[in-house]
């Protein structure tokens, strides 16, 4: 080892390997095409409607487990470091850990109770300022939440669409003269779930109407208190924010 912050960027090495497979099979799923984007008519209005045919296998599931393992585990090897830096008592004997609170309340009573037994007073400061709570910082909440969640059970993951049509509608006006007019509709994001009705659009009778619904799937989180966007976009985020923003703040102690 060269550097004692050298374990902590090696697990977030780690975790990137794993956030690639991650990829890799988030496409070869997607391949499966598991979803589908069909019309339904429902008396003067046509809804598009999403089919999920199949869900994420549990494989997906395990891999985001690898990653959040990694991703947290980094930020306690950095808080085993700062540890030692405390003299001649034994680490071994103590609870270090990474402390990851959502108010600053909560951080400082942690502080007051346990940490500042085991840490240099001097972290405290870097260590607040990489809160959650702090703009920047607030993936971390969610790497704690899951990371806790992933002793116990795998991350549960859904298909999540985005599902837009276009209309193309047919007139004719009081004098006679026919034309066409297209427009593009975004009529539901981030649908979890197997089968979901969206909201149609009302077809007014003397105009004849063609809607054609697209949906664009992806694989998120199913927990609602989770962003709604790709879980390689969220699990990329954590990795870019532990390596560029929490770490670098620690180097000057070292």
């Amino acid at each position: 080892m060269n550097h004692p912050l050298d374990p902590s960027r090696l697990k977030i090495i780690r975790a990137e390997e794993h956030l690639h497979a991650l990829r890799d099979e988030i496409v070869r799923y997607m391949n499966t095409k598991p979803y589908e984007c069909i019309l339904q008519s429902d008396g003067k209005q046509r809804k598009p409607v999403v089919r999920a045919k199949s869900e994420p296998p549990q494989r997906l599931s395990a891999i985001v487990g690898d990653c959040i393992y990694n991703a947290r585990t980094a930020l306690d090897y950095l808080a085993w470091q700062l540890g030692l830096l405390t003299g001649p008592k034994d680490p071994k004997k103590a609870r270090i850990y990474f402390p990851i609170f959502k108010g600053f309340d909560a951080f400082k009573k942690n502080w007051d109770e346990s940490l500042v037994k085991h840490l240099p007073a001097s972290t405290f400061t870097p260590l607040e300022n990489v809160q959650p709570y702090h703009s920047g910082y607030d993936s971390l909440v969610q790497l704690h939440a899951l990371s806790n969640e992933d002793k116990h059970r795998l991350p549960i993951l859904a298909l999540s669409y985005i599902v837009s049509a276009e209309i193309l509608t047919t007139y004719t006006s009081s004098d006679g003269w026919v034309g066409e007019g297209m427009q593009s509709h975004n009529v539901a994001t981030h649908q979890l779930g197997t089968q979901r009705e969206i909201v149609g659009f009302a077809i007014e009778p003397e105009f004849e109407v063609e809607m054609d619904g697209q949906a664009t799937g992806f694989v998120a989180f199913a927990d609602p208190l989770m962003p709604r966007e790709p879980v390689d976009v969220w699990v990329n985020r954590v990795m870019e924010t532990i390596r560029d923003r929490v770490i670098p703040k620690f180097e000057s102690f070292f």
